[in-house]
């Protein structure tokens, strides 16, 4: 147990250091959740929290991922002008680093919400006027909406199949 329990603070110890050097470098490369995973070999409380351990890797490079992608499209932002041209490439770039399948970007024109791009959407009518979306750039806060949950319902349907989660990033 002893042995077990050391590598899971020196894996710990080894992911702080590179994540403290990935923020000045830009280099996540060595914090991705292959190489920092630990071996899950048995069904006790230290396998539990080798495993906890592993979702955590998970969501921290998730995280990083949208946090790329955000920084990504803040990059196109900078780089281009015209709306038009603007708009599918700043969304290309949100769902390429986010792995998502489908998505909008919507911009406030003269007070009023409307769609500039999407991606894999049948329709956008609707977004526009979506509490839940109207919600989030309200409060200026990115929300994950559970499709099913909470009263949470889609409308339209992403690529053919039903949305399981929704990410409104507001952002100015």
């Amino acid at each position: 147990v002893g042995r077990r329990l050391r590598l899971l603070a020196d894996r710990m110890t080894t992911v702080e250091q590179r994540m403290a050097q990935a923020v000045f470098t830009h280099d996540w490369t060595g914090c991705d959740p292959a190489s920092c995973a630990l071996p899950v070999d048995s069904d006790d409380e230290v396998g539990a929290s080798a495993s906890a351990f592993n979702r955590l890797i998970r969501a921290l490079a998730r995280t990083h991922d949208v946090e790329a992608a955000m920084r990504t499209f803040s990059e196109v932002l900078a780089s281009r002008f015209e709306m038009d041209a603007l708009g599918p490439a700043a969304l290309d770039a949100v769902l390429q680093r986010t792995g998502a399948q489908a998505g909008a970007l919507l911009v406030i024109r003269e007070d009023e919400l409307e769609t500039v791009a999407s991606h894999g959407l049948r329709t956008t009518e609707g977004l526009a006027t979506n509490d839940h979306i109207r919600r989030a750039l309200r409060v200026g806060r990115t929300e994950r909406l559970e499709v099913g949950a909470s009263g949470v319902v889609v409308d339209s349907l992403l690529l053919g199949q039903q949305a399981r989660a929704i990410l409104v990033a507001p952002l100015a």
